[in-house]
């Protein structure tokens, strides 16, 4: 089974969190309000959306400045998204960590773009 502590400590514990991460890893240091976030993914649960967003911001991930969110670089999160990036290169890998996730429940589209 597909381990990763990353995972576990910043509670990223469905595909919803996984995709979001991802997508706002994906573009650096952009900001976005959340309903710039909710047009961009195209999630209609928007309760949904903010409770994730708010999860992430508790475990240091994510931060929100003036209702506008991003995600928080460092080197532990800059090295554990270097490493989820290449398991999604790994068919394999990849459906570990889908399977690990989907362990979690959630169902959301993971891809970043």
């Amino acid at each position: 089974m597909f381990e990763c502590a990353f995972l576990t400590s910043k509670r990223i514990d469905s595909f919803q969190k996984l995709g979001l991460v991802r997508w706002l890893y994906a573009r650096g240091r952009e900001e976005f309000t959340i309903q710039e976030l909710t047009d961009h993914l195209f999630v209609a649960d928007l309760s949904l959306l903010e409770r994730s967003l708010n999860q992430l911001v508790a475990t240091g991930l994510v931060e929100c400045s003036a209702g506008r969110y991003r995600i928080v670089h460092s080197p532990e999160a800059d090295y554990c998204m270097a490493c989820l990036d290449e398991t999604f290169k790994d068919p394999l890998a990849r459906q570990a960590l889908l399977d690990r996730i989907s362990s979690f429940g959630g169902g959301y589209d993971v891809r970043p773009g």
